[in-house]
C-alpha cells in the first residue's frame, strides 16, 4: 500500500514539474514588461542580491520565477541504444549478451542565483559512453561475467553544473578554475557466481 501511495505521488509531483521546466526553458515573452530599473539582471530575470527589494520587480510570469530557483540542473537530452542480442563465439565459449551506447546532450544553464557569486553559469557539453557484457561459458555452464565500460569516450572537459568543487580555486597548470569532472575512463568487471 505504502508503495503505491509513493507511486501515485511520484507521479503527480513528474506530471507537475516536467511540463514546468519544459514551458520555463523555451518560452518568450511577446514584449518585455516595464521595468524602472537599469540593472541587466533584472530585466533578463535574472535572480540576484537586490530583487526583494525592487517591488517593481515581482515578474508576473510564474515560468520566469521558476527559472530564477538556485543550483537548478539543465535541461538533459539522452539517447540510449541497447543491443541484447546474444552472439556466440570460439565454440560457444563467449556469448556477448550486452551492448550499449548513451549520448547525453547537456544543454547550458544560465539561469542562476547570482547574488555573492553564489552560482555560476555553466555551459553546454555531450558525453559518449560505451558499455559491453559477456557470459564466459565451459560446456555450457556459466563460469564468469564479463563487462567493459567507456564513460566520457570522447575525453570532454566538463563541470556539473550541481558541482560545489566548479568553485574551486584557479589550478595553476591549466589555468582553469574549479574541478573539472573525470575524462576518459575505461573500466573492466569481472563477476564470478560461487554456490555454497
Amino acid at each position: 500500500m505504502k508503495e503505491t501511495r509513493r507511486q501515485i505521488s511520484a507521479f503527480f509531483l513528474l506530471a507537475v514539474f516536467l511540463p514546468m521546466l519544459a514551458l520555463s526553458s523555451l518560452h518568450i515573452h511577446e514584449a518585455p514588461q516595464a521595468i524602472d530599473t537599469e540593472c541587466s539582471d533584472c530585466v533578463h530575470h535574472n535572480c540576484h542580491g537586490h530583487l526583494t527589494a525592487i517591488a517593481t520587480w515581482a515578474h508576473e510570469c510564474v515560468l520566469c520565477q521558476f527559472l530564477t530557483l538556485p543550483m537548478f540542473v539543465a535541461v538533459i537530452l539522452a539517447v540510449t541504444v541497447y543491443i541484447n542480442v546474444c552472439k556466440k563465439f570460439r565454440a560457444q565459449t563467449l556469448c556477448i549478451c550486452h551492448r550499449a551506447a548513451t549520448l547525453d546532450y547537456y544543454l547550458k544553464q544560465t539561469h542562476i542565483y547570482s547574488a555573492d557569486n553564489t552560482e555560476t553559469a555553466t555551459p553546454g557539453y555531450v558525453l559518449l559512453n560505451l558499455s559491453a557484457g559477456t557470459d564466459v561459458q565451459i560446456k555450457g555452464k556459466k563460469i564468469a561475467e564479463l563487462y567493459v565500460t567507456a564513460d566520457n569516450l570522447l575525453n570532454k572537459g566538463y563541470q556539473s553544473h550541481l558541482s560545489r568543487l566548479k568553485y574551486a580555486a584557479v589550478n595553476v597548470i591549466t589555468g582553469r578554475r574549479g574541478v573539472y569532472n573525470m575524462g576518459r575512463n575505461i573500466t573492466f568487471k569481472v563477476v564470478v557466481p560461487i554456490a555454497f
